[in-house]
């Protein structure tokens, strides 16, 4: 079952793959979207963003800002390349897995959605967070993402600070000085899947 990669990690290895998949198999994929040297420039320019991210310390907020523009734009890249490759060669697993990819599967929407993986921080600052996750491996169809937030010494349940459809969400306004749970959950029109792991942090 084939879903997009959420983390830095995974998509820097699927891009790998589709890059070396179109290289070696130009008479599969004869005409994609965006040429290997495209993708390869904007896998390079992420790479480079992502060792600014790491290097400037004095600058963390404004690099990792061009880091996330840069895997934007390489998670686009890649999107269009596999919307091509499924569109090529229909459901033929073997094919798609000549780009590291696979025929997609659709969950009943009628489901509720299962946990969000693997919650964690990706950036802070006096009174703001960015966090990340990995959808559901199982369950319906996600429709949004409601994060919650319980302030450790003042509250004794979660309350909901922002809702995304996307695998990622920027927090600002948040208690400073205080230590902070967050936790994230999948939802749909059938209700809510169980929370995430929790991350903890004091901004």
């Amino acid at each position: 079952m084939a879903k997009f990669p959420r983390t830095e990690a995974e998509i820097m290895a699927l891009a790998q793959a589709v890059i070396a998949g179109l290289t070696a198999n130009t008479t599969v994929y004869p005409s994609p979207p965006l040429t290997t040297e495209e993708l390869t420039a904007n896998a390079n320019n992420f790479i480079a963003s992502q060792k600014a991210a790491i290097a400037a310390a004095t600058a963390a907020k404004e690099a990792t800002v061009a880091k996330k523009e840069a895997l934007e734009t390489l998670t686009d890249s890649l999107k269009r390349v596999l919307r091509y490759a499924e569109n090529t060669v229909g459901d033929s697993n073997e094919k798609l897995e000549l780009l590291g990819w696979g025929a997609r599967s659709r969950p009943s929407s009628q489901d509720v959605p299962g946990q969000v993986r693997g919650l964690e921080i990706v950036d802070r600052g006096p009174g703001w967070i960015s966090l990340d996750w990995n959808a559901p491996s199982e369950g319906g169809t996600v429709k949004a993402y409601k994060v919650q937030r319980r302030i450790t010494a003042e509250e004794d349940e979660p309350v909901d600070v922002g809702t995304v459809l996307e695998s990622q969400i920027a927090l600002v306004n948040q208690p400073r000085e205080k230590e902070l749970i967050y936790q994230a959950i999948a939802i749909n029109k059938a209700g809510e899947g169980i929370p995430s792991n929790i991350v903890t942090v004091t901004l």
